[in-house]
C-alpha cells in the first residue's frame, strides 16, 4: 500500500472519528503556545493533510497563529479532529 494511501486511510478515520470539540483544542493550544505571534521567525511546524496525505511546512510567513499551526502539527487521529489551521 502507498504511503498516501495508508495517509489518507487515516485521516479518513481521523475525519469520521467522535472528538472532542475544535474550541476546546484552540483553546488549549492557545493556553500552551500563547497567541503573541511566532517565537521565532525561523519556527518551522510540520502537520499532515487529513485529505490528501501530504506533508505541510508551517512557518510564519503563512499568517497564521503559531498555536493553530501547532494543533494542526499534534492532532492525534481519533482523538482531535484533523483541521486545517485556517478553519480552526
Amino acid at each position: 500500500m502507498a504511503k498516501f494511501t495508508i495517509l489518507v486511510s487515516i485521516g479518513e478515520l481521523a475525519r469520521t472519528a467522535a472528538t472532542s470539540s475544535q474550541e476546546a483544542r484552540r483553546e488549549q493550544m492557545r493556553s500552551l503556545v500563547g497567541s503573541s505571534g511566532w517565537p521565532h521567525g525561523g519556527l518551522l511546524i510540520t502537520s499532515v493533510d487529513a485529505e490528501s496525505g501530504e506533508s505541510r511546512v508551517w512557518t510564519a510567513a503563512d499568517g497564521i497563529p503559531a498555536y493553530l499551526a501547532v494543533a494542526a502539527s499534534t492532532a492525534v487521529p481519533g482523538q482531535w479532529y484533523p483541521k486545517p489551521p485556517r478553519a480552526l
